[in-house]
């Protein structure tokens, strides 16, 4: 950091203290205190930040390296908070601002984080505009990525129809069902994300699922008493949810099961959560968009979402 530059002026050198100002922006650390701070200024964009609001709803700003802990820096300007960059549990960077030159600042004043966790970062996540400005901040290429490829944000209206086929029981995944499901998560991680396979790969995605389990965050499809594809629900807060990863083994597609088990999911998400009003995914091909569409997902936004390679380490720049 270049404690010469005039533009910025340097407060305090504790993590937990920290302050930048550049023009009128003020950046520190978020702490518990804050809570209702933060999710009054990201509930009118919950679609937009809906991991940021989750995961500082259910997490919280102290940060134990547990799912979904994060470490929350904040830009503020006449004392009005105006962007935030979250460095959660997994790495991940996410990121939301209604004014974005206070991104690079925000950047910035992450390298103490970074740097304690010796520069990891497998994935950054934010509207479009705003994944690319953190990118260029921290000085991140597309070079550096294992996946960098345009995403889109759609949204469902939960008051539409959910019926499925009557031939398929939906329902939330069971003890019994881990062994599948962690067979589908591997292949779906190596399908999807451009992962390789690894015995790192199935611990990881094992403590995963069973985690999940636990949260009631898998919902499966049978017919005929066979699993034939599987989904994710998460991220909920009192109105919106996302669906994740959707999976259907090669041998059981084309036969509508990925459309009935995200249907049945978010009908299952409704008899729980009365208040829900959207949910929230992403699809990254035509096929996808098609699928989503057809059951009655609406266009919201571009979205970033950049996954690093395995062997990247953030260095300051």
């Amino acid at each position: 950091m270049d404690f010469a530059d005039a533009n910025k002026v340097f407060v305090s050198a504790l993590p937990d203290k920290l302050v930048f100002m550049k023009k009128n922006y003020t950046l520190r650390q978020l702490t518990d205190d804050d809570a209702h701070k933060v999710d009054t200024f990201l509930k009118p964009h919950t679609v937009d930040a809906l991991y940021l609001r989750s995961n500082a709803l259910n997490g919280g700003f102290t940060y134990n390296g547990n799912r979904p802990e994060g470490e929350y820096l904040g830009a503020f300007y006449k004392e009005q908070l105006v962007g935030i960059v979250s460095y959660q549990w997994l790495n991940t960077l996410l990121v939301f601002a209604v004014e974005e030159d206070c991104i690079p600042l925000l950047a910035t004043a992450l390298e103490p984080y970074l740097l304690k966790r010796h520069g990891k970062i497998e994935g950054i996540l934010g509207l479009k505009a705003q994944g690319n400005a953190l990118c260029k901040a921290l000085g991140i290429t597309p070079e550096d990525m294992r996946i960098c490829e345009p995403e889109w944000l759609y949204t469902f209206d939960v008051t539409q129809s959910t019926l499925v086929s009557h031939f398929h029981t939906i329902r939330y995944a069971r003890e019994e069902d881990k062994a599948t499901l962690i067979a589908w998560r591997v292949a779906f991680n190596i399908e999807a994300s451009n992962t390789l396979s690894s015995p790192e790969l199935v611990e990881k995605v094992t403590q995963e699922i069973e985690e999940r389990l636990k949260q009631q965050e898998f919902v499966v499809l049978e017919r005929e008493g066979m699993l034939r594809s599987f989904c994710s629900i998460s991220s909920f807060v009192s109105e919106a949810a996302m669906i994740g990863s959707v999976y259907t083994p090669p041998h059981h597609r084309n036969q509508g099961f990925a459309r009935d088990v995200v249907k049945g999911a978010i009908a299952l998400a409704k008899q729980t959560k009365p208040t829900l009003e959207k949910i929230v995914l992403f699809a990254s091909n035509t096929a996808a968009v098609k699928a989503y569409t057809n059951i009655g997902f609406v266009y919201h936004a571009d979205f970033f979402v950049g996954l690093l390679k395995e062997s990247y380490r953030w260095k300051p720049q």
